[in-house]
């Protein structure tokens, strides 16, 4: 066997211990946790969601008032903006305007819904 060869064995043995310890590594760690939970990414149960429900609402105005701040601050920007003559600057805010309304429908719809949820599922 030339050192060529022990070459090509040695880096081929080194790229399947990294890739294999990538992929494991990138897998995670599907077994539950002491709590319930997994390691990696995980939805709530229902019980879980139910034990929190005294905030749910509260989380959710919070953030409802938080993005109209934001869009309010945002559409003051956009005014200045083209007042001085800068149009490109102004769409570009009235694109981040338009995400944020979109983010801002979704909480008011979240809110109102989360009481009749609520009831239908923490008894």
């Amino acid at each position: 066997m030339n050192i060529g060869s022990k070459i090509g064995a040695a880096v081929l043995a080194i790229a399947i211990t990294v890739g294999g310890a990538s992929a494991a590594f990138a897998g995670g760690n599907s077994n539950p946790t002491v709590d319930g939970t997994s390691a990696g990414r995980h939805h709530l149960t229902v019980e879980q969601v139910c034990a929190n429900k005294d905030q749910i609402v509260a989380k959710l105005t919070e953030h409802q008032t938080k993005l109209t701040a934001r869009i309010a601050k945002m559409t003051e920007l956009s005014k200045q903006a083209t007042t001085n003559g800068h149009t490109e600057r102004a769409a570009k805010i009235d694109a981040r305007i338009a995400k944020a309304q979109a983010r801002l429908d979704k909480v008011t719809a979240r809110i109102a819904k989360a009481p009749e949820w609520i009831a239908a599922h923490c008894s």
